[in-house]
Parts: structure tokens; sequence; C-alpha cells
């Protein structure tokens, strides 16, 4: 990884682009820490952990998705039973109270949400249990492990579950999306298309994967809007 000069530099020169937009380095650490980064997208400490994996399935292609979440946990608790322990019905159910969208994005979080339940179901584990698993394998090793137990594929790549090892979990993440696609990719910049890559050459030039994952979002966002 380190002998890949260009997207050494690469990845050096989007830090310093997202440090200098947000004031700083210290400034992006601040603003894109785990706790203020918690604090704006409003996470609530109350939720038990399967709401929050539910909660990270509504982060779609959107601006705003606490409707698709609130949609989602209306029939979650309506259900009133947790993940590992729903029937396949009820897990589709859950999934599609976001609604109906018309958009591929959704029949993906019910494949995941599918796989998951399945997963601890045959496994007799639950959320917690399946979260302090990942935590103990590790970033790269829980990723993996996170996508087999969901059902995806190798080629795919499913942003809402790295949101999810990102933020709820807290290891090294940096989720790909469209936005973040077209920032790392472009000639300012030039890197890969690979979560892992990006992890591994943000921690390369001395930076939190994470801060810099969220920066990267937010700045790309704002040019999207422009």
């Amino acid at each position: 990884m380190l002998r890949n000069v260009p997207w050494v530099r690469g990845m050096s020169s989007l830090v310093k682009d997202v440090e200098y937009l947000c004031g700083g380095r210290t400034c992006l650490e601040l603003a894109f820490g785990d706790e203020r980064w918690s604090y704006k997208q409003g996470f609530e400490a109350s939720w038990n952990a399967d709401r929050w994996f539910i909660h990270f399935l509504s982060w779609g292609p959107w601006q705003s998705t606490w409707s698709l979440w609130e949609g989602m946990d209306r029939r979650y608790t309506t259900i009133g039973r947790p993940i590992g322990k729903l029937s396949e019905a009820q897990a589709r159910s859950v999934a599609r109270g976001m609604g109906r969208l018309g958009h591929t994005f959704q029949a993906h979080v019910e494949a995941y949400l599918v796989g998951l339940n399945e997963f601890l179901a045959s496994r007799g584990l639950g959320m917690v249990a399946f979260e302090n698993s990942i935590r103990n394998l590790g970033w790269r090793k829980g990723r993996r492990h996170l996508r087999m137990a969901c059902g995806v594929g190798e080629g795919s790549n499913a942003k809402v579950l790295d949101c999810w090892v990102r933020d709820r979990l807290r290891l090294r993440s940096f989720p790909v999306d469209s936005v973040v696609r077209a920032v790392v990719t472009s000639s300012a910049y030039g890197l890969p298309v690979d979560s892992d890559k990006l992890v591994e050459l943000a921690h390369a030039v001395g930076r939190n994967p994470r801060f810099v994952a969220r920066a990267t979002w937010q700045f790309g966002s704002e040019l999207v809007d422009d």
C-alpha cells in the first residue's frame, strides 16, 4: 500500500483540502470526531443494538433519511421481536417500513436485514453479541464478517454497513457512496474506490479514517448541492 506513491499523495492532498475547508486539523477533528458527529446526526444512546442497525439501513442516497428510519422503527417496535428472532416476512416488513421508494437501494437494504436475521437465528445470537464479535475481529476482518452475514457479495459496496461500522462500532471505516466516489476519483486526488484501501491511506498519512471519511462526505455533499 505505502509503495503506491500517487495514492498516498492523493490522500495527503484530500486531507489538506478538507482540513483547509474546515479551518484546520484541530477543527476537523472536533467537527468530525465521534462525539460531535453523533450529536449532529441525532444518534440516541438509548437505542438498543437492533435500532442502531436499522437506523443505518435508512442511510440511503438522500440528504434527509429520518422519515425512512421512523417508518422502519415503527414496524420494528410494533412487531416487538429482535433481529435474529424475526420471521422472514417480519424482517421484510421492517425494511419496507421506509415506504415505496422506487430505488434499488431499498431492495439491497431488505436483503441485508433478511440475511443478517437468518445469520443470527442460525447461530442463536443477538445483535449485542454480534456487535462484540465484529469488534473482536477488528476493522478489516470484522467488515468482511459483517458483509458475509448480510449476504453482501465481494463486488458490492454496502455503504450503509460501512457507516454502521464507523459510527456505531467506531472501528476504522471509510464508507463510499456516489458523493465520496466523485471526490476521491476526481483528477485532484486519483484515489481508489475501495473502502479498505482508503482506510489504509488515511492511516498512512497520520489521520483518523473515520474523521476524514465524514469530512469528505460532508464537503462533497456541499459541492453537489452547489
